[in-house]
């Protein structure tokens, strides 16, 4: 039983990777297109550049809901929680 939830974790970070990655290619298209986008011609590879530019918006939500969904694995209380985060701070 323990093997295949280790297996079934494994399977889950593989996905978390990928999606990083995924995120991190959108993030970094994101902003290097700027540059087309400033021009004032309007072309094909300008609304293709403008398609680029509001399909890629979606990478910060990711991070977000990835953060969301590995914290869900963690087990720890309300106190030992504030603390971890407190020292952190005043570090």
């Amino acid at each position: 039983m323990k093997s295949s939830n280790k297996m079934k974790n494994k399977n889950l970070d593989i996905y978390f990777d990928i999606l990083r990655i995924i995120a991190c290619f959108l993030v970094i298209v994101n902003h290097t297109n700027s540059s087309v986008l400033l021009s004032e011609k309007s072309s094909l590879i300008w609304f293709v550049s403008l398609t680029y530019f509001f399909v890629c918006k979606i990478a910060v939500p990711i991070y977000f809901m990835m953060s969301g969904a590995l914290l869900l694995k963690k087990s720890d209380d309300f106190k030992k929680s504030l603390e971890r985060v407190l020292s952190g701070m005043i570090k």
